[in-house]
């Protein structure tokens, strides 16, 4: 999903912007939900969306340069490091 609205945000994406940040945070949502209390079922709010981001996904790992998606990687790694260093900081 990350990486679905970092190269639509670089001018690459056939869908709305605001539709793949949506669909991203039912993601996270189900994510947090299963990892907090073991429930994975994908909500039927998802059903629909989901492939649409999937799809588009695909699409863009096929048509858009391979610079473009090479930063967009890149963006998830710093956010992946950012993230790891924050949990770990407030662990101590």
């Amino acid at each position: 999903m990350l990486l679905t609205g970092f190269i639509t945000e670089a001018g690459h994406g056939l869908l709305d912007l605001s539709f793949v940040k949506e669909v991203e945070r039912g993601v996270l949502a189900l994510l947090d939900r299963g990892a907090a209390t073991g429930d994975w079922n994908v909500p039927d709010t998802l059903l629909e969306p989901l492939p649409s981001v999937i799809n588009e996904h695909d699409r863009q790992l096929r048509e858009v340069r391979l610079g473009v998606v090479t930063t967009a990687v890149e963006r998830l790694e710093r956010m992946i490091v950012s993230a790891f260093a924050q949990r770990t900081d407030t662990d101590f």
